[in-house]
């Protein structure tokens, strides 16, 4: 996570442009950003819903639904798949960043 003056400048940023909020999670959705995408979800959330606890992994869908957001999903381009061993070891790398507060 960021330092707080950053993350401020953000949340205001997103409450006063809801728009540019969501497009900039669907941008990192596309690039396939996982940590980034996890880093910008709670300010984004902090933005369009201060009452929403911090998003995890295990509660992104229904973080998505208190924004008013659904996540669709479609089918990838050749070459852009991963394993599920990589998609493992992500999610890992994620699980293990939280519990020691990266």
């Amino acid at each position: 996570m960021r330092d707080t003056p950053y993350d401020e400048v953000m949340i205001a940023r997103f409450r006063k442009d809801p728009e540019y909020a969501i497009q900039l999670l669907n941008s990192i959705l596309n690039d396939g950003d996982q940590e980034e995408f996890m880093d910008f979800l709670p300010l984004i959330t902090a933005a369009l819903n201060p009452t929403q606890p911090p998003p995890t992994p295990l509660t992104l869908l229904a973080t998505l639904r208190s924004l008013g957001l659904r996540l669709s999903l479609e089918p990838l381009s050749q070459g852009e798949h991963i394993t599920l061993e990589e998609m493992t070891e992500s999610m890992e790398r994620v699980e293990k960043e939280e519990a020691v507060g990266v």
